[in-house]
């Protein structure tokens, strides 16, 4: 029912059924309202259009998990794993905030340990796609991937999305993400010396480890980037500059700088209005061109803004012969 195009544009089945229990509620109602909810969420997703949104199914699911039913609390605890495949660290500010005191918990502790292993999961899923792009075969790895996952609604909204940007748009499928993957994926790039397409926060340790011109690279012990052997001298002497400690903050090879840590920090850094100027897939930048020349790549804003500033100048120079030729006729 909940498919109808008449139900569905209401949005009033996912709101009513998020409800957060009470305890009047007999545990096989409150069963079934729990199922109902995992079924919605494995079929529709988190999304506006839905009327599911993680802030309404985490307040159903959180008090869902001291309830005194093991097998609510273990449906709880099957959809907040669902949400963490699709939501990643957004999904624990909705925990205790605490995570060490959270996995003194029993149930805090299992559902940290899912999390763990979902992570696991995910980086393995990631380096295996970054191995097979360059080996032509991302479209039967990503369906081999994908027939592991548990319900077919979950595999058709992960066939049309970024494991890596998170973008979701129907013309991602197997042959669209071979394309996004290799020319317009932020989060990635091609490397300059072998071509393969690797994770920009992968970056130094393919140039060190996996590329094959590793032999050419060497590790700076101040700032932890890869660095050309010949020019190694140059770098501790002029550009180098101190990586702080990993737990700390992220160190950008296109850049240079120090940027936030963890996950959240790439994305800001590379897919942020404000990004790595030096990553050329960021989303928002665009190329000038001026009298037929190409300037630097620059935020959009920056780019709109200087050809104002070129069409203002054009008119008043064309004012300015304008002016000059009609006085220089009535003299």
């Amino acid at each position: 029912m909940v498919d109808y195009p008449d139900v569905k544009a209401l949005k009033t089945v996912p709101t009513q059924c998020c409800h957060p229990l009470t305890p009047q509620v007999h545990p096989r109602l409150a069963q079934g309202q729990a199922e109902l909810i995992e079924q919605l969420v494995n079929k529709l997703g988190l999304d506006a259009n839905s009327g599911l949104l993680l802030s309404t199914v985490m307040g159903f699911t959180v008090p869902a998990l001291q309830h005194p039913s093991s097998s609510i609390r273990e449906t709880a605890e099957r959809i907040i794993a669902s949400l963490y495949r699709e939501k990643g660290a957004e999904v624990k500010r909705y925990l205790l905030p605490n995570e060490t005191a959270a996995k003194r918990n029993t149930i805090y502790r299992h559902l940290y340990s899912t999390f763990d292993r979902i992570d696991q999961e995910s980086q393995k899923r990631r380096s295996s796609l970054i191995s097979n792009l360059s080996n032509g075969e991302t479209s039967q790895m990503r369906r081999n991937s994908l027939a592991a996952l548990s319900t077919p609604e979950l595999v058709d909204r992960m066939e049309k999305a970024c494991i890596f940007c998170n973008e979701k748009n129907d013309s991602l499928t197997s042959e669209g993400l071979d394309l996004h993957y290799w020319h317009h994926c932020p989060m990635l790039i091609k490397c300059t010396y072998c071509k393969q397409v690797v994770e920009i926060s992968g970056l130094t340790d393919h140039h060190l480890v996996e590329c094959e011109a590793r032999d050419i690279f060497v590790k700076c012990k101040r700032c932890q980037e890869a660095v050309l052997k010949k020019d190694y001298d140059i770098h501790k002497l002029r550009t180098c500059t101190p990586a702080k400690p990993d737990k700390a903050a992220n160190r950008c090879p296109l850049c240079h700088r120090n940027i936030g840590s963890g996950e959240h920090g790439w994305r800001t850094h590379l897919m942020g209005n404000n990004g790595c100027e030096k990553n050329p897939r960021r989303k928002n930048k665009t190329t000038v061109y001026y009298d037929g020349k190409m300037k630097k790549s620059q935020s959009a804003d920056r780019a709109l803004a200087i050809d104002k500033t070129i069409v203002q100048s054009k008119r008043m120079s064309r004012s300015t012969r304008n002016f000059n030729h009609f006085s220089s006729k009535w003299r």
